[in-house]
């Protein structure tokens, strides 16, 4: 069998499912699934496999604890259905998978939020796998193909990030707690996650850390905005207040000006009663005799010979 395009799968994980069972990763017996890793389609054992797993392997989070198991698809180009099948995978039209196992330990608890009790969970302690499967609709909505490993997926990031965009859109113009509920649960259909009591308020937590960082930044432009305003009003009053006082100095010039003339004017007058050269040195000397009448004769008064 001859694969060039390379499949991996998240098999399973241990969130809530759909179906309100809980698996237990460290109580998942792999041992037998190993010794043939058959794979069907949508769990029909009685029919022949389309291909099967490779690399299959648990993997843990910091302290130790299997927090998911993943393996790679290969698909039985030999077979019609096979091909088909991953046909559809590689087009993106299929990309889920589930997984098929043997009970030996469960226990019933209680599904707690907020400290309420809302429902009853199955939780299976240990169990024993026997294969896994390309199928339509997974129970757990986290076995998924992983994105970035599928071939010719080019857009699929620019399209989430573009509905991701749209959502904080829509979250921004809307303030009410039906329609807050209504955005979040359409981020979990996006991303996969179905309603399990830490999805959600990991969601929802998100969404309220977003949209109070975002009133934060709306409530410091505002205020820049504000300041800004009132500096501009400052400014025009400054502008205002200089274009005054600069009319008032043009007038004070003008004033000054004036009165300058006027005292010209008055000395001129003063300078030709007194007998004064006058202080603009123009010539006004009188006619006739003027040797009797020392008041018209610049040389009486002054001369000091």
């Amino acid at each position: 069998m001859a694969n060039k395009e390379k499949f991996v799968f998240t098999l399973t994980t241990s969130e809530l499912n759909r179906n309100g069972r809980k698996l237990l990763l460290e109580g998942l017996d792999i041992t037998n699934f190993m010794k043939n890793p058959v794979m069907f389609y949508n769990h029909d054992t009685y029919s022949l496999p389309i291909g099967k797993w490779e690399n299959i392997k648990f993997e843990y989070d910091d302290n130790g604890k299997p927090i998911k198991l993943t393996a790679e698809a290969v698909f039985d180009t030999q077979d019609e259905q096979a091909i088909k099948v991953r046909d559809k995978v590689k087009a993106g039209m299929l990309k889920a998978v589930s997984i098929g196992y043997k009970i030996s330990d469960y226990s019933i608890e209680p599904l707690v939020s907020n400290g309420e009790i809302i429902g009853y969970i199955n939780v299976v302690k240990k169990s024993d796998m026997y294969e896994g499967s390309i199928v339509t609709v997974p129970a757990n909505p986290n076995s998924l193909l992983q994105d970035s490993l599928i071939p010719n997926n080019e857009n699929t990031h620019q399209l989430f990030v573009e509905n991701s965009l749209q959502v904080i859109d829509n979250h921004l113009s809307t303030k009410t707690p039906s329609k807050f509920m209504k955005i979040s649960q359409t981020v979990r259909q996006w991303l996969g996650l179905f309603p399990t009591v830490d999805t959600v308020q990991q969601v929802e937590g998100g969404l309220h850390i977003a949209e109070t960082d975002i009133a934060k930044v709306v409530t410091d432009v505002t205020k820049l905005q504000a300041e800004k305003d009132d500096l501009s009003k400052k400014l025009a009053d400054k502008e205002n207040d200089l274009k005054t006082a600069k009319d008032k100095l043009q007038q004070s010039e003008e004033d000054l000006q004036e009165a300058k003339d006027k005292i010209a004017e008055l000395e001129d007058k003063l300078a030709i009663k007194s007998g004064k050269p006058l202080a603009k040195g123009e010539d006004k000397q009188p006619t006739g005799d003027t040797t009797n009448n020392p008041k018209l004769n610049y040389a009486t008064e002054d001369d000091l010979d």
